[in-house]
């Protein structure tokens, strides 16, 4: 519960159940934890010591006190004094560093339930550059968490970038990272958005990059040999196909970039011939869309899925890794080259309406000449990523020369048509993990 009174009553006691779980973790930890491990070596040196001084010291010794021997009396202290220590060092074991400290963050943020209670933390891991810490609520929700979350960002200094539900209701996770950009992230499953419009791209001074297909429906990126763009695209259609929209990948050089795991589960094209059966295959999509979508009174894919949970509408996304090569026509017959206008045509149309009904492209090249792509279809790609790029590319992919700044160093350094600069997520494919 999220109260607005920022001065709680005193701290309350964690509830007996974190208790418990920090014991077992505890005990646990005493064979699997690093602090675990010095611990207990650190018990066994002072039980050591203490052994050695009982033998010399106390074991030799015959003093009386009033007809009471001070070697029994000594005895009992030593035993105290030791089972103390060992207890000591055992709370240290179990207590989760921070937990004091994340306690009273969350206690001036009003993060705590109608007893005011905070959430406990359990533990602390690290995964991917990723902060992640367990903690056991009682009465407090994800929702709750998520509606202090900019207030939990300044009191951590840490962007947050997930906030979920463990393995039972009363476990939350949270993943945290430092600010900044780091040079090196690689993807994992646990960056998957749970929204199915949203793709994550990788990482900025704020937290994660994402874009929604429903608000950047197209995308065109662009990048020097090297700079990673082909990298960014394979993470994006790997992530659109685990939220289960259709694929369609475009390579005229043989899909030599790419990995029989994109080959087996997209619809592969090598041939311009197929690329333009396909575009007029997703053109008459298109319009059986519009019709559905009229029919049901919906203004776009997100409301028609709204309306059929049961039946939703799948995204259908169009790629090509050189878009240039694609929309080449010198040195071409007069055939081929009606070919590549029929081509522009209909994506085009695709790129003028397929917003709204779910067909999305996302065109990548790495050619910075005027006629890469046409002016006509590049005015509807939305959204514009740059990797390293000449001054020319730069411009023609993001309209600016900001992409000049990336070093040659900072492969997966992208910066974006809004100014943003962001580490894009290395990617390896599951089959070849």
């Amino acid at each position: 519960m999220n109260n607005n009174n920022r001065n709680p009553l005193p701290h309350q006691p964690s509830p007996k159940q974190v208790k418990w779980i920090r014991i077992w973790r505890g005990l646990k930890g005493i064979i699997t934890s690093r602090i675990g491990n010095i611990l207990t070596v650190l018990a066994l040196v002072i039980d050591i010591v203490a052994y050695k001084h009982y033998r010399t010291l106390i074991l030799n010794r015959n003093d009386m006190v009033q007809g009471y021997s001070l070697k029994g009396l000594e005895t009992a202290l030593l035993i105290a004094l030791i089972l103390l220590i060992n207890i000591a060092l055992f709370m240290i074991s179990i207590m989760p560093v921070r937990a004091q400290k994340h306690s009273t963050i969350f206690r001036s943020v009003g993060l705590y339930n109608k007893l005011f209670q905070t959430p406990d933390l359990l533990s602390r891991t690290k995964d991917s550059g990723m902060e992640i810490y367990e903690y056991y609520v009682s009465g407090i929700s994800v929702n709750e968490f998520e509606k202090v979350l900019p207030e939990m960002e300044t009191a951590f200094n840490r962007s947050i970038l997930y906030i979920r539900e463990g393995k039972t209701k009363n476990r939350v996770l949270v993943y945290m990272r430092k600010t900044g950009i780091p040079s090196y992230v690689l993807f994992d499953d646990e960056y998957l958005s749970p929204k199915e419009s949203e793709i994550v791209l990788g990482i900025c001074g704020d937290g994660l990059k994402k874009i929604d297909l429903d608000k950047s429906p197209m995308v065109f990126s662009g990048g020097e040999t090297g700079s990673g763009k082909t990298v960014l695209m394979k993470v994006a259609l790997y992530q659109a196909y685990e939220h289960h929209n259709k694929i369609y990948l475009y390579d005229g050089k043989g899909f030599v970039d790419f990995s029989s795991y994109e080959i087996n589960r997209y619809e592969c094209i090598s041939e311009k011939e197929m690329l333009l059966q396909t575009l007029k295959q997703l053109v008459t999509e298109l319009n059986h869309r519009t019709d559905l979508l009229n029919e049901q009174d919906c203004r776009n894919i997100a409301e028609y899925n709204e309306q059929n949970t049961s039946e939703p509408m799948q995204r259908i996304i169009l790629a090509t890794d050189e878009v240039g090569e694609m929309f080449n026509k010198k040195g071409l017959k007069r055939a081929e080259k009606e070919l590549v206008e029929n081509i522009e045509k209909e994506m085009d149309t695709i790129a003028r309406l397929g917003r709204a009904f779910g067909i999305h492209l996302w065109l990548s090249t790495q050619r910075g000449d005027a006629d890469t792509i046409p002016p006509q279809i590049r005015s509807n790609l939305t959204y514009r990523v740059c990797g390293k790029a000449s001054d020319v590319l730069s411009r023609l992919t993001i309209g600016n020369g900001l992409a000049t700044e990336i070093r040659a160093d900072q492969k997966g350094r992208f910066v974006d048509n809004s100014g943003d600069f962001f580490q894009a997520f290395d990617f390896k494919e599951p089959d070849s993990q």
